[in-house]
């Protein structure tokens, strides 16, 4: 049946990455990551999505990832969802930027092929929308006002009374943008959270886990080793070929109707494909985490006050879609980082085989199989978070650069760095500054493909390394430094240097060269640049004391 006055209605978030992580306090990132979701989602599985147009003549084509589309039948009907809508963002999500845009009215029929036109139309109009974007200064205080620790604007309240905790020595002034976000992280004597809510209805793995574990609010709840150990790790990981999924979308050929309904099953993969690799991953660690590995860390887990319970040494913080962030112990990072590449690509062909059984026309195109990289940044527990994301974030870049060179982004790599302290670098600067020893050696090998035989820069390489360096040396700590010192000096101080020990330094072969030595030549050759030498060690002994040696975690 033909509809006259049908029109396209966009939706899109803008400023995602700066509203949730640009807090250094962990619940406000947790509450913030649940609002951008909320905002942009249909109402599903407990989850109360704004996305909900069913008391109007509307149907959603896709709803997710920051992004929304609805098809609705009447003009004055959209005009009054948008208004809706909008009202509520501004009430229940302050601060966070949105824009919309509508395509040309239209006479919608099922049976017709022009509903791609008109999803471009309001694609186009909600980017012009965000792009003409202007931002109105905030009304700061008259008279004596507070000002919000996290935002420097006008606070509205004390952060104790949206928690709930009483005469709390560390209370501080918030602003309406903060209470929203801390509203929906904090339990009330009631209820658990709304974002735990959707976190344990999502990631079901955490439903067993829940029984023994505690999941993490803050930073302070994760554990350290008082004196000895104090180290986190931000884990940002991104999908490879996402963006040529909906790509092809453009030139796929059908009717409105069946359009509609391959355009949502698309949506609703990307949407699934993060959620159950982190599902997925949060069960590997579930069920590894009393390996003899992990021992140091377990025997000094925080506890809950209210429940008794340690603290779960993992909190994830965006799991949706094809980006995925947690925060871990550091201890923990480089194994269940692998674990989430390896379950991003498991699931993603499991996922795209179920799409091409139910549309298999319209999906000749598409890969059997998704890849994804990550970037790991390893910080102090008071380190500026939002420094340590941004720097995971370009980290990610690094490895998606590699992998795209070598593989065309079809297989999987990850970067890491433990986060400085003092003057700001960018990652490139960072290298170049504490790696780089001239213009032929520098002495780090990341970033590395998770594995394959592209390149002998793998992880599979590092992490035997690690693991079967020989336990005179690891006992001996001092020929280790004095291992890394010399690495410094160069190539040729480092040969000199073994061939003067006593005994001799035996070094785990890297798969893919045919001569071990301590330096190697770089195998991925950047254009326009001769090949150097990379000290293969360094990176090794830099990760010992945040990679548990000599106890292989058992796998999935």
């Amino acid at each position: 049946m033909t509809q006259p006055e049908a029109v396209v209605v966009y939706i899109k978030i803008g400023g995602i990455q700066d509203y949730i992580f640009s807090s250094n306090r962990l619940r406000e990132n947790i509450g913030a990551s649940y609002l951008v979701k909320r905002a942009t989602s249909c109402p599903d599985n407990g989850l109360e999505g704004w996305i909900d147009p069913s008391e109007t003549e509307a149907e959603v084509i896709f709803a997710g990832g920051g992004n929304a589309c609805i098809l609705f039948y009447s003009m004055k009907q959209a005009k009054l969802w948008v208004r809706q809508y909008s009202l509520r963002v501004l009430r229940e999500a302050a601060g966070l930027r949105f824009a919309i845009g509508m395509s040309a009215q239209f006479a919608y029929d099922p049976d017709q092929h022009d509903i791609k036109i008109y999803i471009n139309q309001a694609h186009s109009d909600v980017n012009q929308a965000q792009n003409s974007y202007t931002t109105i200064p905030a009304t700061l205080g008259l008279g004596v006002t507070a000002a919000c620790r996290s935002t420097g604007l006008v606070a509205t309240l004390q952060r104790n009374q949206v928690v709930g905790v009483p005469r709390d020595p560390g209370d501080y002034p918030i602003s309406r943008e903060i209470v929203a976000k801390t509203k929906v992280a904090s339990k009330t004597s009631a209820q658990i959270d709304l974002a735990m809510n959707d976190l344990l209805q999502q990631i079901n793995a955490f439903e067993e886990i829940n029984q023994k574990y505690s999941i993490p609010r803050d930073f302070d709840d994760f554990g350290r080793t008082t004196g000895k150990y104090s180290y986190l790790a931000v884990v940002h990981a991104d999908g490879n070929g996402i963006g040529n999924l909906i790509r092809i979308l453009a030139y796929i050929s059908t009717s409105n109707k069946h359009y509609i309904q391959f355009y949502r099953q698309v949506s609703e993969l990307i949407n699934t494909l993060g959620a159950a690799a982190m599902n997925a991953t949060v069960d590997f660690l579930g069920q590894n985490i009393v390996n003899p590995a992990f021992k140091e860390l377990t025997h000094h887990l925080e506890r809950d006050p209210d429940t008794g319970n340690p603290f779960f040494p993992l909190r994830p913080l965006v799991y949706g879609g094809d980006d995925i962030t947690f925060v871990c112990d550091a201890r923990v990072a480089f194994h269940v980082t692998p674990v989430l590449l390896e379950q991003f690509t498991r699931q993603s062909k499991a996922l795209i085989t179920e799409l091409k059984q139910n549309f298999p026309e319209e999906t000749t195109s598409f890969p059997n199989e998704l890849s994804a990289c990550a970037g790991i940044t390893i910080f102090r527990t008071h380190y500026p978070f939002a420094r340590a994301y941004d720097l995971a974030e370009e980290l990610c870049k690094s490895a998606k650069d590699l992998s795209s060179s070598l593989t065309g982004k079809k297989q999987s790599a990850l970067d890491w760095q433990i986060a400085p302290s003092g003057r700001i670098h960018t990652l490139a600067e960072l290298r170049q500054v504490e790696y780089a020893l001239n213009a032929s050696e520098t002495l780090t090998i990341r970033p590395v493909m998770l594995d394959g035989d592209r390149s002998w820069r793998l992880w599979t390489n590092v992490k035997r390394a690690i693991q079967n360096f020989n336990r005179p040396w690891l006992e001996r700590r001092n020929k280790l430094i004095a291992f890394q010192d010399v690495n410094r000096q160069g190539k040729q101080a480092t040969e000199h240097w073994q061939a003067n020990l006593r005994e001799p330094l035996t070094l785990t072969q890297f798969a893919g060269l045919q001569h071990q030595d301590a330096w190697a030549t770089d195998d991925v050759i950047e254009a326009g640049t001769l090949p150097k030498q990379l000290a293969l060690y360094f990176d090794v002994i830099e990760l010992m004391e945040h990679y548990p040696p000599l106890a292989e975690v058992q796998g999935v």
